[in-house]
């Protein structure tokens, strides 16, 4: 397998994993600044230990492949440039970013009746969570109620 597909497939396998990881704490009642940061921390050095990148030997300049390059440049600058964009559509606002935003402020992951979006939390979601979740300072945001 090339550096490149298992870079993909290494990447697709670990995001989906910290997805999952989330929910299982979410759902336990485990959203927690600290569990996220040290068990990141844990997944990152474990993975520079494990990881044989280093000693991968770095492809060379193709030329038969420098023109398709050149072509799909272009679109790959566009493609990246507008995923900096920030998120301003209403769905996006008010569904996508408004479940994981109730979930950190509960510190779990439960059943929001007023919002569809949330009664499957997604990956991408989760990620969103995640990163509240890493970069929360101070506490002050959570909420001790109920959803109801």
């Amino acid at each position: 397998m090339r550096l490149g597909e298992r870079l993909a497939i290494d990447f697709g396998i670990g995001t989906t994993g910290l997805g999952v990881f989330t929910l299982q704490a979410g759902r336990a009642g485990l959203l927690d600044p600290w569990i996220f940061r040290i068990g990141l921390g844990v997944v990152a050095v474990s993975g520079l230990g494990v990881s044989k990148l280093w000693q991968v030997e770095r492809p060379r300049l193709d030329r038969h492949a420098l023109l398709p390059s050149l072509i799909i440049a272009p679109f790959l600058i566009t493609m990246f440039l507008g995923a900096l964009l920030p998120s301003i559509d209403f769905d996006v606002l008010e569904y996508h970013l408004q479940g994981p935003k109730e979930y950190f402020q509960a510190g779990r992951i439960a059943f929001l009746p007023h919002n569809v979006y949330t009664s499957m939390p997604f990956g991408v979601e989760m990620l969103h969570l995640m990163g509240m979740e890493v970069w929360e300072i101070g506490g002050g945001a959570r909420w001790s109620g109920s959803f109801w």
